[in-house]
């Protein structure tokens, strides 16, 4: 008895597309649906960082901006008090 493909051409031929089926199923049932779901966690992430990024960069631009008033008050008083 054969086991594996050791016999006529043909008997090879078909263990070699019973064998291409069974990873094609392995990979559209298996293996895509693991990477599609990976694939939208990263870009999900991605998504929130840029948003987090864009927070901090406008938090950064209020508090640049307050700085900039409380410096140009301090600048007045000095001034007022100098004179």
């Amino acid at each position: 008895m054969v086991i594996f493909g050791g016999g006529s051409p043909k008997s090879m031929l078909v263990y070699g597309l019973v064998t291409m089926a069974i990873l094609a199923f392995s990979y559209f049932v298996i293996i895509k649906p693991i990477t599609n779901s990976t694939n939208d966690t990263v870009n999900n992430a991605f998504k929130q960082a840029n948003q987090i990024e864009k927070q901090a960069n406008k938090s950064i631009n209020q508090g640049l901006n307050q700085a900039n008033k409380a410096e140009k008050q301090a600048n007045k008083q000095l001034k007022s008090a100098g004179q």
